[in-house]
C-alpha cells in the first residue's frame, strides 16, 4: 500500500483551512460587524409583540391593560403600546422580582 507524500498531506490541509477562513470571512465577519439596529423608543407594538417584549401571554397584558398599568392606544381599529412603556414596565418588573 502506497504512502501519501506528507507534503501533500500538510498542502490539502491549508487550503482546508484557508478556505475555511475565507468562508468565515465573507459570511460570519461582516455580520458582526454590522451596526446593532436600535428600535425606535416611540415605537406602538402590536398586543402579541408587547407579549414577547415583556416575555408573557397575551393575556397577562390584557391584565396590565384593565389594572391600569399599560395605557393602549388606539389606532384605527388596531390596540397598540408603546414600546417606551413597556420597556418601563419591564423595569418595574425586574426591580420586583430582585
Amino acid at each position: 500500500m502506497p504512502m501519501d507524500n506528507p507534503f501533500q498531506i500538510i498542502d490539502a490541509r491549508l487550503s482546508n483551512l484557508e478556505n475555511l477562513i475565507l468562508d468565515l470571512k465573507h459570511s460570519t465577519i461582516p455580520k458582526l460587524l454590522e451596526k446593532p439596529k436600535h428600535p425606535n423608543p416611540n415605537q406602538f407594538l402590536t398586543k402579541k409583540e408587547a407579549a414577547k417584549l415583556l416575555s408573557c401571554s397575551v393575556s397577562t397584558i390584557d391584565n396590565y391593560r384593565r389594572a391600569g398599568k399599560l395605557k393602549r392606544y388606539n389606532i384605527g381599529s388596531s390596540v397598540r403600546f408603546k414600546r417606551t412603556a413597556l420597556l418601563g414596565m419591564l423595569a418595574d418588573l425586574n426591580k420586583q422580582a430582585a
